[in-house]
């Protein structure tokens, strides 16, 4: 299933010494298309971001705080 995502934020915290990386400076994209393996059931609300926000963990190696989807 793609799914397209936008408006997304990283958590770009250094968990060791609190520093804060600029998501522009780090050069991460702020929306992508990506495809998202097995059926997403729209009604399980927290299983559909759980999927997402490791697929975009998966493709950045950041994880996020927020973003926007919706399905294509």
């Amino acid at each position: 299933m793609k799914i397209k995502v936008t408006d997304i934020v990283y958590d770009t915290r250094d968990i060791c010494d609190g520093h804060i990386w600029d998501q522009n400076e780090l050069e991460l994209p702020s929306e992508m298309i990506l495809e998202v393996d097995g059926l997403i059931d729209i009604e399980s609300e927290i299983a559909d971001q759980q999927s997402i926000a490791d697929a975009i963990c998966d493709r950045t190696g950041w994880c996020v705080s927020s973003y926007n989807y919706e399905v294509l």
